[in-house]
């Protein structure tokens, strides 16, 4: 009971680094669109990116434990409520149920 416990926790953890990882990579390819001369291209890039690397990461910690996978994506999906929140102005708050 305990180490599943446990288990879930670093699954939980690693979902959260996925999604800090892939929404500060989103970040930081919005910022850098202006000064690229095809965006477009920079745009996908970045998305491929992103993607492969959640994907693989989400496979890699749900291998043949759906436990685990559903911490981690539970992780993610706390971290993109936070900076949903965090970074919405303070008279449009969003509703953490969307």
């Amino acid at each position: 009971m305990f180490v599943e416990l446990r288990i879930l926790s670093e699954a939980l953890g690693f979902g959260v680094l996925l999604g800090f990882i892939h929404f500060g990579l989103l970040m930081a390819t919005v910022s850098r669109l202006p000064e690229r001369k095809h965006p477009y291209v920079f745009l996908i890039v970045g998305l491929m990116i992103r993607v492969g690397v959640v994907l693989a990461g989400l496979y890699w910690i749900g291998i043949n434990h759906w436990e685990r996978l559903v911490a981690a994506l539970a992780g993610f999906t706390v971290v993109r409520l936070y900076l949903q929140y965090r970074f919405t102005k303070s008279d449009q708050k969003p509703n953490p149920i969307l």
